[in-house]
């Protein structure tokens, strides 16, 4: 019997380790995760779907800010998403909850910060690296900000504890500095701190994201996908996917290596398209009824 009860353990823990990875997909109202399985894929393939009417903690009045999702990153078990009609969201993947909502213009992409931290990238319109706090789901104003024309990427290095924000002209690089309240009945503030500011070789910054070492960042940009050492910190051309136009986000597996891409429509002038390219090997997956922005390989970060 003992053997019997081993066997059965084996073979499930088995299938489970053989079953494909799955992607966080983003683009209109909906963020969803799918199999990462080349071909077509439909509403019947979905594992996991959220719109803003899914969270009670979100108000009715605010379902418009989520109308054009454009960020869907995983932490532990939250999803991290923010809308480019002005919403931030981190909720809790197995209820939906939405633990934090704050309004951000022309939000386009956040990430987790330590000390319940989130920094957001207000794209134009905005034009600002914003910090919030949701230690307190009320407190929804920034606690800082600073200028970053475009902004469009963040990025949290846990290694190097520095922010990287990605900006339509320039990467930044920062870190972030408390200050002790002169007033006793004020709070401590937070400064951001701009330490480097690289140019980046071609305009239009849109995505910012790590390889699966960690130890270089993909940018994609007008036509191109550059990669940045951090430690020679120069870039140099993404060799895979040279015919880059209006690659809107990419992401590496930390395991498989694989690239997930996603290229808005080339034949138009649309920002979306309704499929995702994998890479090294090539293949696609089509979802003919969904408009794509990003896509996140469904691997949770730790909260820093």
């Amino acid at each position: 019997m003992r053997f019997v009860v081993f066997f059965a353990l084996l073979l499930a823990t088995s299938l489970a380790s053989a079953a494909p990875p799955s992607l966080i997909c983003c683009g209109m109202d909906e963020v969803f995760i799918i199999p990462a399985t080349p071909g077509k894929l439909g509403e019947s393939d979905k594992l996991w779907s959220w719109t803003a009417a899914s969270s009670p903690e979100i108000p009715q009045s605010q379902h418009a800010q989520f109308r054009t999702t454009d960020e869907c990153k995983p932490y532990d078990k939250w999803i991290l998403i923010t809308s480019s009609s002005g919403g931030v969201a981190l909720v809790e993947r197995d209820t939906k909850r939405a633990i934090y909502v704050a309004s951000a213009r022309n939000a386009h992409s956040a990430c987790l910060l330590p000390e319940k931290r989130i920094a957001v990238a207000s794209s134009f319109g905005g034009d600002e690296l914003l910090i919030f706090s949701y230690s307190d789901p009320a407190s929804t104003t920034p606690i800082a900000r600073t200028k970053l024309v475009g902004a469009h990427g963040t990025w949290w290095d846990v290694d190097g504890g520095k922010l990287y924000a990605l900006g339509s002209e320039e990467l930044l690089l920062v870190s972030l500095k408390t200050s002790a309240a002169t007033d006793k009945t004020a709070l401590p503030t937070l400064e951001i701190v701009v330490e480097k500011t690289w140019q980046l070789p071609e305009g239009d910054g849109h995505d910012v994201s790590p390889t699966a070492g960690g130890k270089s960042l993909l940018i994609t940009s007008a036509s191109k996908i550059h990669t940045l050492d951090l430690k020679s910190q120069t870039f140099a051309p993404f060799e895979l996917f040279p015919e880059a136009k209006k690659v809107k986000s990419i992401d590496q597996h930390r395991e498989s290596k694989r690239f997930v891409l996603q290229q808005a429509d080339l034949t138009s002038n649309n920002w979306w398209s309704n499929s995702l390219q994998l890479l090294d090997p090539l293949e696609k997956i089509e979802l003919p009824d969904e408009r794509l922005y990003k896509a996140r390989w469904d691997q949770p970060l730790a909260v820093p």
